[in-house]
Parts: C-alpha cells; sequence; structure tokens
C-alpha cells in the first residue's frame, strides 16, 4: 500500500485547545486574509483563493533572510 492509498485527517491543535480540521483552517485562512468577501467580485477558484491566502500570510509572517 502506498502513501497516498492512505486516508489520514490532519487536524490543527489551536491555542485554546480546540481542534479545526486543515479545510476549517484553511477557510479561516481564506476569511482572515479578506478574500472571501471578494470572492463572489472574482472569476478566481476556491484553490486560487486559498493559493492567494497562503502568499499573503507567508508575506505577513515569513522569514526572510
Amino acid at each position: 500500500m502506498e502513501q497516498r492509498d492512505r486516508a489520514v485527517e490532519v487536524v490543527h491543535i489551536l491555542a485554546d485547545g480546540s481542534l479545526e480540521t486543515h479545510e476549517q483552517s484553511v477557510g479561516r485562512l481564506v476569511q482572515m486574509t479578506g478574500l472571501a468577501n471578494s470572492a463572489a467580485q472574482s472569476p478566481a477558484t476556491y484553490p486560487e483563493l486559498v493559493a492567494q491566502a497562503l502568499a499573503l500570510q507567508e508575506k505577513r509572517v515569513g522569514y526572510v533572510l
């Protein structure tokens, strides 16, 4: 059995001890960056919005050498 054949649910532990699925975490990031509000006005697909949200977050908190 190869790794990709195994179904593994990723769950994040938040600061308050609650649990959040990876999908919920990504959705929260899209909301937090404000891209969810512009989704209706944008032709971007959800994966494109996620990529944009990740790029924004990376610029905000990413380490630069």
